[in-house]
């Protein structure tokens, strides 16, 4: 949507929006980070967290940060977070980085939700 620049009411209201959706967007991630600290510090069941519940409830808009976490902590529970955000059943006895692997791929291909991992 273009902006009359001389419309001075339609400027503010379309400056208003963007400075709502840049706020939400940085409260957004400012809880990621904050959830993922509080998550890699805590000695407790990563999944059964109430940090991994949190970040679960951020949805899809996160996968691009989970996957860079991810990518630095192939280790860390980071693929049953991308499992139940996306609704992806648990595989049997794969690894770690089989999961990643996966994960990598998917996500390098356009992390289409109607494709997950096998």
């Amino acid at each position: 949507m273009k902006v009359d620049e001389k419309n001075d009411i339609d400027t503010i209201v379309a400056q208003r929006h963007a400075n709502v959706l840049v706020d939400k967007v940085g409260d957004l991630i400012l809880r990621f980070q904050r959830s993922v600290v509080a998550l890699k510090t805590k000695a407790s069941s990563a999944s059964g967290s109430p940090d991994f519940a949190e970040l679960a409830k951020m949805g899809t808009s996160i996968i691009p940060n989970v996957m860079g976490v991810y990518a630095a902590d192939k280790e860390g529970s980071w693929n049953l977070l991308l499992n139940q955000i996306c609704k992806r059943k648990v595989p049997v006895g794969a690894t770690n980085t089989e999961e990643y692997k996966k994960w990598e791929t998917w996500y390098v291909s356009g992390a289409d939700l109607a494709k997950l991992p096998v």
